[in-house]
C-alpha cells in the first residue's frame, strides 16, 4: 500500500498534524537511517 493511500486514514485531530506525519514519513522513507532532523533538513 502506498503512503498516499495510508495517509487518507490518518486522523490526529488536527489537519496540520495529519500533514506533518505524512511529511515525516516521506522524509524518513527517502533516508530511513537518518535522524529525524537530518532526514527532514530541519
Amino acid at each position: 500500500m502506498r503512503l498516499a493511500d495510508e495517509s487518507q486514514t490518518i486522523e490526529l485531530g488536527d489537519q496540520r498534524l495529519n500533514r506533518r506525519v505524512v511529511l515525516l514519513a516521506e522524509c524518513l522513507g527517502q533516508n530511513p537511517s537518518a535522524r529525524i532532523p537530518n532526514a527532514c533538513h530541519s
